[in-house]
């Protein structure tokens, strides 16, 4: 009778598969038969002591062991560098209730990697500096900034159309022009103002930072039309019975309250779905029941933040004009007001978001 060939018994170390292969093929490079990773063989010396750094610290149900084709170790060398940046994290075999938590745990860390910040101010305060990072500053920067340079060359079109009529022609280029790219402009900002909710919702505390993040154009068109088909499904009714009626009564303005009520949790469930089917009345209402007087809360602050913006955002932008001619008044009126605007929808995505980080477990929602 032949003697049984020795094997290798050890562990993907990006899977925790169980891997047996024939003694001969130690030291040789192959691919994992479950995960693809690559995979090293030991050497019979050491195989024993791999094997019991893969073993895991809680009870396991050994499962069926797949054994690779042994040609797989003899794959060609530019092969090597397949999967060079998997993870070293060990995911072993084990119960499926382990395994569950497990990977739980490894997606929480993925996401979190490093605890979130805690508020060093009282909340009313805090709130309010929430754009005040590197992130919002620059941001803050960019609506001030884009604008601008967009004056700068509408301002030199002009100049030119003076010295040399014939430029007047570029008229035209420059007006579709600057309106597609004004268009993408607030767009990209409505999607960083999503990007707040997200990140606050995730339990941060400041603007998030975006870089490497640059949404496509599909992404930046399809966000916009949920927030707009979110709109229109609260406005419907007001706007509705305008038509019908041609009234601005009191059944006018308790459909227009009713629909300011609910808009915020609406928009909230878009934008943590990502989907229009975040405007389920039986979602909406049933959030806003099962945690009615936080969100009572939650509006009574966006109604001051929106007073803010409304009133004393413009007055705000005539003192900082100092008193210059009224040009300079004029300029510092449009791009205060437009800094001041902003700063305060950054604040208020951060409710909503900060809302949702606050109370998830009662609305409930598997986002």
């Amino acid at each position: 009778m032949n003697k049984p060939e020795s094997v290798i018994k050890f562990r993907c170390k990006n899977c925790g598969q169980k891997i047996r292969v024939p003694e001969i093929h130690a030291g040789k490079k192959g691919k994992c038969p479950k995960c693809k990773s690559i995979v090293v063989v030991p050497k019979t010396e050491s195989a024993s002591q791999v094997a019991s750094q893969a073993q895991p610290s809680f009870p396991e149900i050994t499962p069926k062991v797949f054994g690779p084709d042994p040609r797989l170790f003899d794959m060609p060398q530019e092969m090597k560098a397949a999967n060079q940046a998997s993870s070293q994290q060990l995911v072993p075999d084990t119960t499926l209730e382990d395994t569950q938590r497990l990977r739980e745990a490894m997606t929480i860390g993925s996401i979190k990697s490093e605890p979130r910040p805690e508020r060093k101010l009282p909340w009313f305060i805090d709130i309010l500096l929430y754009p005040t990072n590197k992130a919002g500053l620059t941001m803050i920067g960019i609506i001030v900034g884009v604008p601008f340079l967009f004056g700068l060359v509408f301002a030199l079109i002009a100049f030119l159309t003076m010295i040399f009529p014939p430029f007047l022609i570029l008229w035209p280029i420059f007006s579709i022009l600057g309106l597609i790219i004004g268009l993408l402009f607030g767009m990209y900002l409505y999607w960083y103002l999503c990007e707040c909710v997200r990140d606050s919702a995730d339990g941060g505390i400041r603007a998030p930072e975006t870089v490497g993040q640059t949404p496509g154009l599909g992404e930046l068109i399809s966000q916009s039309l949920e927030t707009i088909a979110c709109l229109a499904f609260f406005a419907l009714p007001v706007f509705v019975y305008f038509l019908h009626t041609r009234r601005i009564d009191g059944v006018f303005w308790a459909l227009m309250t009713f629909g300011i009520f609910l808009f915020p949790m609406g928009l909230i469930a878009v934008i943590m779905f990502d989907s229009i089917r975040g405007l389920n009345p039986v979602i909406i209402i049933g959030s806003i029941l099962s945690a009615f007087f936080p969100y009572l809360g939650l509006i009574l602050l966006i109604a001051a933040l929106a007073f803010t913006i409304r009133f004393l955002a413009p007055m705000l932008a005539l003192m900082l004009s100092g008193g210059s001619i009224i040009a300079i008044i004029g300029i510092t009126v449009i791009y205060g007001s437009g800094i001041a605007n902003f700063y305060f929808m950054m604040v208020i995505a951060h409710l909503l978001g900060r809302f949702y980080y606050q109370y998830q477990e009662k609305l409930n929602w598997e986002v």
